[in-house]
């Protein structure tokens, strides 16, 4: 299928899970995306018809050609700005030097960079490189959340908002969400270097640090158990000593659902895991230990109750 037609199907939302997944990996879809949904929130002006039609019969002829006129005027505006959007759009589909990519809500996506390094982007993230200069300037832009799984001998910066992350041939997770750096080390080495919470550390494989926006930094241990379970499956969030609140966030970002909290206190602090790709299970793991019981009230709203003690 030429790119044309995929191109065409994807504004149209006519594209299937493949070709939609296949689609993602051209360079220009993270701008294509960008523009679509801007251009989302242009609505087309009202045609009141039979209105006008009355007015122009109605009217005196000069009038009859002012009112021409404004239709006249109208459709020049309209050509403008179509102009425009085809300028914009012919310019997006230049190739560019930039490699992007980006999920949304309940998406995930496999990456392979230009070492065959492999990347699984969690949702609601956005990664770029640049394409031409990979080997002297070995310089990826993270934000949200991303799994990396280094080739071996290969090294790269992952820059984000907040911070850098050095890679020293390894596997690692990092998460730039809310101003917050956080990064976990599976195995190999991580040089960490916080831009906010002025922090230049090495961590090494079952270490983990999160320099938070305030300036300060946690430092904790990855267990075995936890460093195998995410060898096996990237597939899963960790949040150690978080906010029930920031819980709630990241299984909203995972599963595309909302919560009611009701009575619940969601200033606790807690540390807890869950899969990523298995609602019913998710709950159980975060809620059952704290006693608080859960609603599905539909697909996309989650009741929440503090039971007592």
């Amino acid at each position: 299928m030429k790119n044309d037609e995929r191109l065409h199907k994807w504004v149209n939302d006519e594209l299937s899970e493949d070709e939609l997944k296949e689609f993602r990996q051209r360079p220009e879809y993270a701008s294509l995306e960008r523009l679509r949904r801007s251009l989302a929130h242009l609505e087309a002006p009202a045609l009141r018809e039979e209105e006008m039609l009355k007015a122009i019969l109605s009217a005196p002829k000069q009038q009859a050609r002012r009112v021409r006129l404004g239709g006249r005027r109208l459709m020049l505006y309209a050509a403008a700005a179509v102009g425009l959007l085809l300028l914009a759009w012919v310019f997006l589909l230049q190739p560019s030097s930039i490699r992007q990519f980006a999920t949304l809500p309940k998406e995930h996506l496999e990456v392979q960079l230009p070492d065959e390094s492999q990347v699984i982007l969690n949702a609601e993230s956005q990664l770029a490189y640049h394409v031409k200069d990979w080997t002297e300037n070995r310089v990826l832009e993270l934000e949200g959340e991303a799994y990396f799984d280094v080739a071996h001998g290969s090294s790269f910066l992952v820059q984000t908002t907040t911070g850098a992350v050095e890679v020293l041939g390894t596997q690692f997770n990092v998460r730039s969400r809310n101003g917050d750096l956080e990064v976990s080390c599976y195995t190999g080495r991580v040089a960490v270097v916080g831009t906010q919470a002025n922090v230049e550390t090495i961590i090494d494989a079952g270490q983990a640090i999160r320099l938070n926006a305030d300036g300060t930094a946690l430092r904790w241990e990855v267990s075995q158990d936890q460093r195998e379970e995410h060898l096996l499956d990237s597939m899963r969030t960790s949040l150690e000593q978080v906010q029930l609140s920031r819980v709630l966030q990241e299984m909203e970002r995972q599963f595309g659902v909302t919560f009611k909290t009701n009575n619940v206190d969601t200033t606790r602090v807690l540390s807890t895991e869950f899969p990523n790709d298995n609602l019913d299970v998710a709950l159980q793991l975060v809620f059952t230990s704290l006693r608080i019981r859960y609603e599905i009230k539909s697909p996309t709203q989650v009741n929440l109750f503090q039971e007592a003690e």
